[in-house]
């Protein structure tokens, strides 16, 4: 008996000569598929907590935030409709980012800590993805926001 290159064995008879080939068994991919999919499904939970933490961390940036005084000059006024039907109408700054009127919300919320989304225009649209840009550039002088709480 003697071992091939292919991790095979042959024997040699003197009539004869018969080589017999070892195949992987395939239970180590079947293995390795679970092993995957269990990987898979320890990273989802993460990528979930690591989205929590970036809303958690937006939450105390708002609240945290600086509003400051109504500006007199270059002022966009604006009315947020709160989830409770109070209205309120506040001046902000054309150059303030979005973001100051979350803080505002946030910091006149009756139930501070609870998550809220802005939608303003029709269709509503959510004023999330715009938190980084200014107010007069994304339109909001004049414009009504309506708060809504997040569903949990």
């Amino acid at each position: 008996i003697s071992k091939t290159e292919d991790s095979g064995f042959s024997i040699n008879d003197d009539d004869d000569s018969v080589e017999y080939v070892m195949e992987d068994d395939d239970d180590d991919d079947e293995s390795d598929a679970e092993s995957t999919n269990e990987v898979a499904k320890e990273t989802l939970p993460m990528e979930e907590v690591k989205e929590e933490a970036k809303a958690r961390s937006f939450q105390d940036e708002i609240i945290d935030m600086e509003v400051g005084d109504e500006p007199s000059e270059n002022a966009a006024r604006v009315m947020i409709r709160m989830p409770n039907g109070k209205r309120l109408v506040r001046r902000f700054d054309m150059e303030s980012t979005v973001k100051k009127i979350y803080a505002f919300v946030a910091q006149s919320n009756d139930e501070s800590g609870r998550e809220f989304e802005l939608k303003y225009g029709f269709p509503p649209k959510n004023l999330l993805d715009s938190a980084d840009e200014s107010i007069s550039s994304v339109g909001l002088a004049g414009e009504n926001i309506t708060v809504r709480w997040k569903e949990n």
